[in-house]
């Protein structure tokens, strides 16, 4: 049986702003190269990672870092731009450090940092530059004066770092609220950037279990870590109980990648296997279309729908084999009730159709399929007409 986490007391501890612990420091560019370099600053860090890697490595661990979707993020143009504003001494916006453990992780301006590391690796050309374009376009690193070296290399970067003792639930917060601004992240990839190494593996690893992608029928995207929040969902409502749950869901499931690195090994693969299985039951009876809202017209919606996989996922994991067998064995008639009490059955049908993360709407889709499934299971198919 998977353990039970206590999610009420998280939630509802009180906000200190005594635990906001941060200062703001001064740094030269060469210095935080030197960091980098050196492993004492995570631009391209890995749980797994003992030493830093070689440069080239570091731009295949790129396109698997968290903090950002893409290490395209920025065209040659827009790099250079920026490499152009060190040049001629404009001033850069802050960044923001996690100096709470070493090493260092950056909560913002890791795009900035990297176009500058790779920069002075002489990794591209400058391109498109507005004021510089004779000195400095077509240009690595390399090949630049000395003068404009010295002025990207000695160019004064303002900082605020988070000091140690900072709780954990303020420097999320803190990282959630800097990442609103140009390029917005949603709140999975805020998550994964935050929650490195075994939870964001973790959940990555469910997304791409083939018995997922065939109940959602592969439309389920991971462009944007959609996946990523399924399988999350399904993780954060067997670790915590949903009568426990308080809005919102974005706590709700960033408390659950928290919950995560306490796993023991035993807990880790009885949770894969529980959603392994019931991903397995759900698709043998329903389908690939297991998880599309049935609207009251009886047609089925384009997307799957987060709020109806949390309950049926949840509920299909709790049944037991011989219950799941009395199901499998009538699948077509459970399908014709089932689509039915979707329809009719109004308290679940708002729970999975209006504002889906409130406390009484979670509640309502897990209790409403669970009585159905109970139900069934039980022969009372004449109460399906009580809606």
């Amino acid at each position: 049986m998977i353990r039970k986490f206590q999610y009420k007391e998280k939630a509802e501890l009180p906000y200190n702003p005594n635990d906001v612990n941060v200062r703001l420091q001064h740094f030269r560019v060469r210095d935080l190269l030197a960091m980098i370099d050196h492993g004492e600053l995570a631009m391209l860090h890995r749980e797994d990672q003992v030493s830093p890697p070689r440069f080239m490595e570091q731009l295949s661990l790129f396109e698997d870092l968290n903090f950002q979707r893409k290490p395209g993020l920025w065209n040659v143009v827009q790099k250079s731009l920026f490499i152009e504003s060190l040049m001629i001494n404009l001033p850069i916006p802050l960044f923001y450090f996690d100096g709470s453990k070493k090493p260092w992780g950056i909560i913002d301006g890791l795009q900035r940092l990297f176009t500058i590391h790779t920069f002075v690796k002489n990794n591209y050309k400058l391109g498109g530059l507005e004021y510089l374009n004779r000195e400095g376009s077509g240009r690595f690193f390399d090949q630049l004066d000395g003068y404009l070296k010295s002025r990207i290399l000695d160019a004064e970067i303002e900082a605020y770092v988070i000091n140690p003792g900072t709780p954990s639930e303020v420097k999320y917060n803190i990282f959630k609220r800097i990442n609103t601004g140009g390029l917005k992240l949603n709140g999975q990839e805020i998550r994964n950037a935050f929650c490195r190494g075994f939870p964001a593996n973790f959940t990555q690893s469910l997304s791409m279990l083939d018995a997922f992608e065939k109940v959602t029928g592969g439309r389920v995207s991971s462009r944007r870590m959609e996946d990523r929040e399924y399988a999350l969902r399904f993780v954060a409502f067997q670790i915590f109980d949903y009568n426990d749950y308080i809005a919102k869901m974005d706590i709700f499931l960033t408390q659950a990648m928290f919950e995560l690195y306490d796993l023991t090994d035993h807990e880790k693969l009885e949770l894969e296997e529980s959603f392994s299985l019931s991903c397995h039951r759900i698709y043998n009876v329903l389908g690939e279309n297991a998880f599309l809202r049935i609207r009251k017209d009886n047609s089925l919606g384009k997307r799957p729908n987060k709020a109806l996989f949390d309950a049926l996922s949840w509920n299909f994991s709790r049944i037991s084999e011989t219950e799941y067998s009395k199901i499998l064995n009538s699948k077509t008639e459970f399908v014709s009730y089932y689509r039915e009490f979707m329809i009719k059955d109004d308290m679940l049908y708002s729970a999975i159709s209006d504002t889906t993360g409130t406390k009484t709407a979670v509640k309502n889709r897990f209790d409403r399929v669970k009585y159905f499934i109970n139900q069934f299971i039980n022969d009372n198919k004449i109460k399906f007409r009580e809606f």
